[in-house]
């Protein structure tokens, strides 16, 4: 059976052209690889300004206070979405000119330029607590912005295939790369050398890893032949997008509410500090990229949304391990390892719900569409994390992961029917398409 047949069948459609997919083919590897750098920059960056520099200047003595607005530079994270309009018409002017590859290359450099400032400043015998944090919150505003285009040239160009998981494996085994080299990674160079020579090495490596991109030779993307202007409201007013944001709730609500919580009830329990930083760290970061592969493999095996389906049974039988083991007062050691399950369904979560998203961007406006999927994602994780730690103060661990399974479970319940009746969202807004 043809794969576009094979795909309705499932509720997985798209309407592009036979024509339109032979001429679009496969977006060769070395180009998702090159893509797949530019993710590992952004969210190296990102650990960097969350978790090693607050570290860092901890340890030069400045107040708590001062250390914990360093979560300050998630903000841009959290409302790319209000700049995203005007970074998608920067984009693409006008059809046929596609500027995402020299914005990226461009917004690099700038990144890098950024992060050299501090650098410099500090090794001039210049160092201005103040101004280092202003200088990492505009480097984290410029990666937020070039994430943008980033996504956009993605799903533009895989939009060929109609399938995504490989542009999210690269997203997501990415981003996982990023924290073990913005996490660990730096604070090791940094004790070596100084923090300052360490940014360098960043600057240096951020413009490195931008090379492949221009290097690479570009697949067409296909964008609607009969653009509209973007916007925050076109993107709002479409029904598919109204039921993605809608399942981004559903679907983030139980683990959400739970990650939040697994530090502290893993200390509660008897694992030391040292021994939680490390599992936060390198092992996370190993679980999250063996996730990321499990989560790949389901999106390709299963249509659509029923890979989101299984991740999620996925997630809520770790979390349910969970509640058994504080029931019955389990070892340290099987805490640990149902939380690496978590860390891997969450990674195997990243990778199939987003590939699902991608689906329901509109070709006018792919960009727009999926920031406004990734900044509800932040803001769910960010009032999860309230609402779980809430729960666990008041009723304890048992009760915060009980209702974070129960809403996993739910949420299983609610796709498992969603795709048996055939009500998953789908994307109509896939033809007249042309190259960009």
């Amino acid at each position: 059976m043809p794969r576009l047949q094979t795909a309705e069948l499932w509720g997985f459609q798209s309407t592009m052209s036979t024509e339109a997919r032979r001429i679009a083919g496969s977006a060769p590897m070395a180009f998702l690889l090159a893509c797949g750098a530019i993710y590992v920059s952004q969210t190296l960056v990102t650990t960097l300004a969350t978790q090693s520099m607050p570290a860092l200047l901890r340890d030069a003595g400045l107040s708590l206070q001062m250390v914990g607005l360093s979560y300050l530079f998630y903000l841009p994270w959290v409302l790319k979405f209000l700049w995203s309009p005007a970074v998608e018409r920067a984009r693409h002017p006008y059809p046929g000119n596609d500027r995402s590859v020299r914005m990226i290359v461009g917004g690099q450099c700038l990144l890098a330029l950024v992060l050299l400032l501090p650098a410099v400043l500090s090794l001039s015998g210049i160092t201005l607590p103040v101004m280092v944090g202003i200088l990492l919150l505009l480097a984290a505003l410029v990666s937020a912005s070039v994430d943008i285009v980033t996504d956009g040239l993605l799903i533009d160009t895989l939009r060929g295939e109609a399938r995504f998981e490989r542009g999210n494996l690269m997203q997501v085994g990415g981003s996982y790369v990023g924290v073990l080299l913005g996490g660990g990674g730096f604070l090791l160079v940094a004790g070596i050398t100084g923090w300052p020579w360490a940014l360098l090495i960043v600057s240096a490596l951020v413009v490195l890893i931008s090379v492949p991109l221009l290097m690479t030779r570009r697949p067409k993307a296909w964008v609607a032949g009969h653009r509209t202007r973007p916007s925050l409201l076109m993107a709002l007013s479409r029904r598919e997008i109204q039921q993605g944001l809608l399942l981004v709730l559903l679907l983030g609500a139980g683990i959400r509410m739970a990650f939040g919580m697994l530090g502290p009830m893993l200390l509660d329990h008897g694992i030391e500090l040292s021994e939680l930083g490390w599992l936060f760290g390198g092992f996370s970061a190993l679980a999250g990229l063996l996730g990321t592969l499990v989560g790949g493999i389901l999106a390709r095996l299963l249509p659509g949304w029923w890979a989101v389906t299984v991740v999620l049974a996925l997630q809520a039988t770790a979390l349910g391990g969970v509640i058994v083991a504080l029931v019955f007062e389990a070892s340290t050691s099987v805490l640990v390892a149902l939380s690496s399950g978590i860390f891997s369904s969450m990674a195997a979560g990243f990778v199939v719900i987003y590939s699902a998203l991608m689906q329901l961007t509109s070709p006018s406006q792919s960009g727009v569409d999926f920031t406004l999927f990734q900044c509800s994602d932040a803001l769910i994780a960010m009032i999860g994390g309230v609402l779980g730690g809430a729960l666990a103060q008041h009723f304890g661990y048992p009760v915060c992961f009980g209702v974070s399974t129960s809403l996993s479970l739910l949420a299983t319940l609610v796709l498992v029917s969603m795709n048996v009746m055939n009500r998953t969202p789908v994307n109509p807004d896939q033809t007249g398409l042309e190259p960009a």
